[in-house]
């Protein structure tokens, strides 16, 4: 005996519903190809003295404090090249938009260190000057608010960064606390200043870091 015309009809669904579910299985298993392919894996720590030294670089052409760039370095990787959380990438965990406001290039270069550093860098001097170019300080405090949780959130929270969420992560809750966090490697005990002062041209040897050579520019640590 023949099947009934809705015995057929259900047979063509059913194959046709696992048609489309090898489809989308296939769709799912190429994008997680992808996603592997498009990282390394396994961490690739930098070495402290390194990643300083080009923090001090960097301060220097966007005249920034180091210790700022350094501290967001050591915050959002703990100075892995290799960090990857959500979409951001590198040492200083930056988005595919970010990284296209700070230069652009391949995204491919956010797995390189120092490419990651430059633009990271470049990153916290343009929240910096979006602030100053709507008429707000353009403290080290909302540049620091400003890269975390994005210019638009810090606006909206009336540039008060107590109004936004808090950080689990210990640097940035000592950062936004007013306390001094400590830090691997040769960054100096002291806290960040709003932009790059040339330390020793404008005080003493006694009153510099005795670790570091540089000078704390709002106060000493106590």
């Amino acid at each position: 005996m023949g099947r009934s015309k809705t015995e057929q009809h259900g047979c063509r669904a059913g194959a046709g519903g696992s048609v489309a579910g090898k489809a989308l299985a296939l769709v799912v298993l190429v994008l997680l190809v992808l996603v592997i392919l498009s990282r390394p894996w396994g961490s690739d720590p930098v070495p402290p003295d390194k990643v300083w030294a080009k923090a001090e670089e960097l301060g220097r052409v966007h005249n920034l404090d180091p210790l700022l760039i350094y501290s967001v370095a050591c915050a959002e990787s703990s100075l892995d090249a290799n960090a990857w959380n959500a979409g951001a990438r590198g040492l200083m965990q930056l988005k595919a938009a970010a990284w296209e406001e700070s230069g652009g290039g391949s995204f491919r270069n956010a797995w390189n260190w120092q490419r990651n550093m430059e633009h990271g860098a470049a990153y916290l001097a343009k929240q910096r000057d979006r602030l100053k170019a709507d008429g707000r300080e353009a403290s080290w405090v909302l540049v620091l608010a400003s890269y975390r949780h994005g210019y638009g959130a810090l606006k909206r929270a009336g540039y008060d960064p107590a109004r936004l969420p808090t950080s689990n992560n210990l640097i940035y809750k000592e950062l936004f606390a007013g306390r001094i966090p400590s830090l691997p490697g040769p960054a100096p005990r002291r806290k960040i200043s709003d932009g790059y002062p040339p330390f020793a041209a404008q005080y003493p040897a006694s009153l510099r870091d005795s670790a570091s050579g540089l000078t704390p520019v709002q106060g000493l640590i106590q």
